[in-house]
């Protein structure tokens, strides 16, 4: 019989990896849409609605498009790596690591891929964001208040 906090990690481990994988979707599609859809004059509420429209794209949908257009730089064969890997964790992990669970040694080496996997995510949102913030300012867009009226906004969800 497993002990349940020995499952209980590899569930914390898989669910970090979903929620940074996410904020990466969230990011990349967010750039994918400024850089390539949304054109001057527009209002934020058109805005908005174009972004959720394309929110509903999948990862490699979007990883596409972003390489079509070039909007990836040096960066498209990693983010193209992090993609199969989530691709591994979403679809196939459980029918092709199952087995590992029960075995202490194999169980580490999974959770060490899946950590590996939320490390490369979240540098890859890092590098994608540090475009956004780029491509931003070059449009001559105030960074500084947008992140500002983004942190009042956590500040606010916190308290409430």
């Amino acid at each position: 019989m497993l002990d349940p906090w020995k499952l209980e990690e590899l569930y914390v481990a898989i669910g970090s990896a979903v929620w940074h994988l996410q904020f990466l979707e969230d990011v990349l599609v967010t750039y994918v849409t400024m850089r390539t859809n949304l054109k001057p004059p527009l209002s934020s509420e058109a805005a908005l609605e174009m972004l959720s429209k394309e929110r509903r794209k999948t990862l490699g949908v979007v990883m596409n498009e972003a390489k079509s257009g070039g909007l990836l730089g040096s960066g498209v064969s990693e983010a193209f790596a992090v993609l199969e890997e989530r691709n591994w964790l979403i679809h196939r992990s459980m029918h092709e690591a199952s087995d590992s669970v029960y075995n202490d040694a194999n169980r580490a080496d999974l959770i060490a891929r899946i950590r590996s996997l939320t490390e490369r995510s979240i540098e890859l949102k890092k590098r994608l964001y540090g475009e956004v913030v780029s491509w931003c300012k070059s449009q001559g867009v105030d960074v500084d208040a947008v992140e500002a009226v983004t942190l009042g906004r956590f500040d606010e969800v916190r308290e409430a």
